[in-house]
């Protein structure tokens, strides 16, 4: 298990940060988005996958990552 996440003031007020589920990330550009790391390219840099936009809520974000 790794370190415990840093809060994080831009993520929604309805998501309790402390149980985010592991491998699911915030993207703060735009909008605003939920994602998954799909791997690294061969020439550098990663794959992201937007899987949830802003209004999901954390069961949403429970049931994409299992």
């Amino acid at each position: 298990m790794g370190r415990p996440r840093k809060h994080n003031p831009t993520i929604p007020k309805h998501i309790d940060q402390t149980k985010l589920p592991a491998g699911i990330y915030w993207g703060q550009t735009g909008n605003g988005r939920w994602y998954v790391s799909e791997g690294h390219h061969p020439e550098g840099g990663t794959n992201e996958k937007t899987v949830a936009g802003r209004k999901a809520r954390l069961s949403e974000l429970h049931d994409i990552v299992e």
